[in-house]
């Protein structure tokens, strides 16, 4: 891959799969790599094209282990410019509880 593509932040909502914005779901749709936190509603992930690449990384994730904004940060960074169209999947409103 030869061009830089974008990170989307996107808000899952509240909860329930049927709160996230037809925006966040067609990019999530799209994405080559989600990042996601441990809160976010697991069905929304089903909603992942095949292929595409699933990281948690919320306050803490699978094996317990905290992974800090600045690690998050990189690996979105490093994705974009790989050229993987990353999107940040945050529970709920990204613009009040998050830091990406």
């Amino acid at each position: 891959m030869d061009k830089i593509q974008k990170v989307y932040i996107v808000g899952a909502g509240p909860g329930g799969k049927d709160f996230i914005t037809l925006r966040g779901l067609n990019v999530l749709r799209q994405a080559d790599i989600i990042i996601y936190d441990y809160l976010v509603e697991r069905s929304l992930l089903d909603e992942a094209r095949g292929g595409a690449r699933l990281i948690c990384c919320g306050t803490f994730y699978q094996n317990g282990h905290l992974k800090d904004q600045g690690k998050i940060n990189k690996l979105l960074v490093e994705y974009a410019k790989s050229g993987f169209k990353v999107v940040r999947l945050k529970n709920g409103d990204p613009c009040i509880f998050g830091r990406t």
